[in-house]
C-alpha cells in the first residue's frame, strides 16, 4: 500500500510535496427541515479552486459527555472532473475523469 499512496502523492497525481493541502471551504448551505441538504462551496487541489457542492447523506446531532456541547456531524458527497484541477494521470489511457469524494466531519458547538 505505501507504493500506491506514494504514487498518489507524486508530481504524477496530487503533487502533495508542492500542494500538501487539499481544501474545500463552503460558501452557503442549504437546509431542509432544520438539517443540511447540501453545500456549496470552493475545492482548492493542485493550486486550482473551482466551486462544487456536497450532498449530505446522513446528518446527526448529539450532546457529547466528553467535551459537554453539543456535536454534529454528518457525511458528504460529490463527483468531480478530476482534470479540471490538474489531476489528468493515465486519462489518455481511458482512466476515468470523474471521481467520487466522500468526506466525513464533525464539529463541536461553541
Amino acid at each position: 500500500m505505501d507504493a500506491f499512496d506514494n504514487h498518489i502523492r507524486s508530481s504524477d497525481i496530487l503533487d502533495a510535496e508542492k500542494y500538501p493541502e487539499i481544501v474545500f471551504k463552503s460558501t452557503k448551505w442549504h437546509f431542509e427541515d432544520n438539517k443540511p441538504v447540501s453545500i456549496d462551496g470552493l475545492l482548492t487541489m493542485k493550486g486550482v479552486t473551482k466551486p462544487v457542492t456536497l450532498t449530505t447523506t446522513k446528518f446527526g446531532c448529539y450532546m457529547s459527555p466528553i467535551f459537554k456541547a453539543q456535536v454534529c456531524g454528518g457525511d458528504f458527497v460529490t463527483q468531480i472532473d478530476r482534470t479540471q484541477w490538474g489531476v489528468d494521470y493515465l486519462v489518455d489511457m481511458g482512466m476515468t475523469k470523474v471521481v467520487d469524494i466522500k468526506i466525513q466531519a464533525e464539529a463541536v458547538k461553541q
